[in-house]
């Protein structure tokens, strides 16, 4: 999701699956995407087509950088060939709406936005490959650098916008049905002031995080405070609930390399939920975030090529550059970029929670991240 955007967010899932042939064999792999309000899913081509690149040579441009890579080029071959029968722009504009508004929203909403999208969605696909070809690990879904901490703030701002949402649609409701009647509008009776009241109180005091009998509520958000103890006070106040169906799973119960100064490696309950519920170590602090646009503004000032001013083909001879997961564009010198974010960050000069990455993959392409996201468990260093 956007940044700064109080909106829910669009998920959107890119997967390749196995083309079987008549005769039962499989016959190709070809790749779909998953798209918001989009109940089936869609080939990647005709995504890329939507988005305004309609030759296949500017498609694959997109994905592979490099046309040299056969192996890649051969396993896009069966996406291609599928879309091959949709040329007609007629057919596409309905999705127009749908790819401006929802798919990829933290890339942007507005118009002119299809060329960062483009970019970004064949990054996706990119990755997908580098892991379909062996050429990359697939994303450990356990370490947490790819987790993040729902505090107290952000769950109570979700449920009083999903409260205000409700006492907006009665207040529509309210209107037009005196517009029809040729009724006059009573702001007293067309508000109801324990909408929001009584759905706040109701989750306090249950612990059902979100409407009654609705679906997608959670159990067990708000607890009793446990005052048994100092030590379980502390306890208490720093626990953590990993929210994975309780199962049989052994790898979410395990301890994870990169929970080392973070989790503590012993508190944790007996049962069903051991190792699901765990506890931050007492010298943990979370982030609160910070704003994106001193690092943008930053980067666009030592020499970050956006993607108006660059060809796919110089890509991979490039380190790209990421700010928040989004993709902002490539550098050529990338250790001077580390050393002059670094020095910033010690000088206060930009927010010292601010993560300067330096992630180094196969075949010498690196990507440097710029995080600076809010409800990250960071560690305190002594020097």
């Amino acid at each position: 999701m956007a940044e700064s955007q109080n909106r829910p967010p669009s998920a959107m899932f890119v997967r390749m699956l196995a083309r079987t042939s008549a005769k039962g064999g499989s016959s190709g792999q070809y790749i779909r995407a998953t798209l918001p309000y989009i109940r089936t899913e869609i080939p990647i081509i005709i995504v890329f087509r939507a988005l305004g690149f309609v030759a296949d040579k500017d498609i694959l441009e997109q994905i592979c950088y490099d046309f040299a890579d056969t192996q890649m080029m051969e396993l896009l071959r069966p996406s291609l060939e599928e879309a091959f029968v949709i040329q007609n722009q007629q057919c596409l504009r309905y999705a127009r709406d749908i790819l401006q508004k929802e798919m990829l929203p933290h890339v942007g909403v507005e118009e002119y936005c299809e060329t960062k999208k483009a970019y970004y969605f064949g990054y996706i696909i990119h990755r997908l490959l580098l892991c379909a070809l062996g050429r990359r690990a697939e994303d450990d879904r356990d370490h947490y650098g790819n987790k993040r901490l729902d505090l107290a703030g952000p769950l109570l701002g979700g449920l009083f916008r999903m409260l205000f949402r409700r006492l907006t649609r009665d207040v529509r409701g309210y209107v037009q049905k005196c517009v029809d009647n040729g009724k006059d509008v009573n702001l007293q009776f067309a508000i109801k002031a324990k909408t929001i009241t009584s759905g706040l109180k109701y989750s306090l005091a249950t612990g059902n995080w979100g409407q009654a009998n609705a679906a997608g509520t959670r159990a067990g958000v708000s607890q009793v405070f446990n005052r048994l103890t100092y030590a379980s006070t502390l306890s208490h106040l720093r626990r953590l609930n990993s929210p994975i169906v309780e199962g049989k799973l052994a790898k979410p119960r395990q301890l994870h390399n990169s929970q080392w100064g973070m989790m503590c490696p012993a508190e944790t309950p007996e049962g069903q939920a051991c190792g699901l519920v765990k506890n931050l170590a007492l010298m943990v602090y979370i982030t609160v975030g910070s704003a994106a646009y001193p690092i943008l503004e930053f980067l666009e000032e030592w020499g970050t090529e956006n993607f108006e001013e660059i060809s796919p083909a110089v890509i991979p001879q490039a380190t790209k550059i990421f700010v928040n997961g989004l993709w902002v564009g490539i550098h050529r010198d990338r250790d001077m970029l580390v050393r002059t974010l670094r020095r910033l960050r010690r000088r206060v000069d930009v927010n010292t929670e601010v993560g300067v990455v330096r992630d180094i993959h196969f075949n010498k392409e690196e990507r440097h991240p710029k995080t600076a996201t809010k409800g990250n468990p960071r560690r305190w260093w002594l020097a």
